[in-house]
């Protein structure tokens, strides 16, 4: 067996390591190994404990995504949302000073309006995080300040600091989350530009196979309709629209130093897309719904079956050309 058979073998199959879904399992494990490590120091193990290293490590798990634009949003939002949760509670308990009713009514407060922040504001991972951290953050310090509660070894003081608490949240879920941006970028980068671009040409692509298959030169054949796209298809066709859009909103986070991100321009290129596809599929109905073509439809589909393979031709050859 020829050497260049066995190097083509050998690339075949580590095909599953070039996967988008593969690459961003190893490296999201491999940085929360690495943010890890310290906990099993000696040396380390204090102020890792002390600093709260498993909140950024949990922060680090959630703003890894797929993409690096994705993974730039969610961190935006976990910090800002971490940091305006833990002013929050430093409010709270010096307004109620601790006592437990005061900080249930200021607690249902804090529900309501964050709730107002996801679902009328559309603000989800803001609003989860503020009041994820104004929940851990208070309800950590008053079992602190309650004399039967466990000790902690470094925010034990009677009465809890409850700055010193916050400030430990804030600064491990911000070392989470540079973490996790930096691992992203770094480690096998995934462009979420790269992929909206990717999509689209693949998108137009397919488009443009439909297309050539002109089900109006088969009636003419067969006098039964025949249809443009199968309901699979069309299925198909909208979830990676779907996948199309997320990378647009991905994207308008990735910053780059030649030039911002054409939101503008590939929102609109999106929207006119969607309308083809709309387009494509009404035809699929409107041909459908005729169960058999009458003489003269017959007729004239055989009469303009010429132009209708040059316009085929050329609108295949346009859609195929922006791919």
């Amino acid at each position: 067996m020829q050497p260049r058979n066995i190097c083509y073998r050998v690339w075949k199959s580590l095909k599953v390591f070039r996967r988008d879904d593969t690459k961003f399992a190893i490296k999201v494990g491999t940085g929360a190994a690495l943010y890890a490590l310290p906990a099993f120091l000696p040396t380390t193990r204090p102020y890792y404990s002390r600093w709260k290293g498993e909140w950024g490590l949990l922060s680090y798990m959630l703003v890894c995504s797929m993409t690096i634009g994705a993974s730039n949003t969610t961190g935006y939002a976990r910090f800002l949302g971490t940091s305006l949760g833990a002013l929050c509670a430093v409010v709270a308990w010096y307004l109620t000073v601790g006592n437990a009713y005061g900080l249930a009514i200021l607690g249902l407060l804090m529900a309501a309006s964050t709730s107002y922040l996801i679902l009328v504001k559309r603000q989800g991972p803001m609003g989860r995080f503020i009041i994820l951290t104004y929940n851990l953050t208070v309800l950590y310090a008053y079992s602190l300040s309650q004399k039967d509660a466990a000790v902690d070894q470094y925010e034990s003081d009677s009465p809890p600091i409850i700055t010193e608490i916050a400030i430990h949240r804030v600064v491990a879920v911000l070392s989470g989350c540079i973490w996790g941006i930096i691992i992203t970028r770094v480690i096998w980068p995934i462009s979420a530009r790269e992929r909206l671009k990717h999509s689209l040409s693949l998108l137009w692509l397919r488009m443009s196979l439909i297309w050539k298959r002109d089900p109006l030169s088969m009636m003419a054949k067969t006098r039964n309709p025949v249809a443009y796209m199968t309901t699979r298809e069309k299925l198909e066709i909208e979830r990676f629209l779907a996948r199309i859009e997320s990378f647009r909103t991905s994207a308008r986070s990735e910053f780059q130093l030649k030039s911002a991100f054409p939101d503008a321009a590939y929102s609109n290129i999106i929207r006119r897309t969607r309308t083809m596809v709309d387009a494509f599929h009404a035809m699929n109905l409107q041909l459908m719904t005729s169960v058999t073509a009458s003489e003269g439809e017959i007729a004239i589909l055989r009469y303009t079956a010429l132009e209708r393979q040059q316009l085929s031709a050329r609108v295949s050859h346009l859609l195929s050309g922006e791919a």
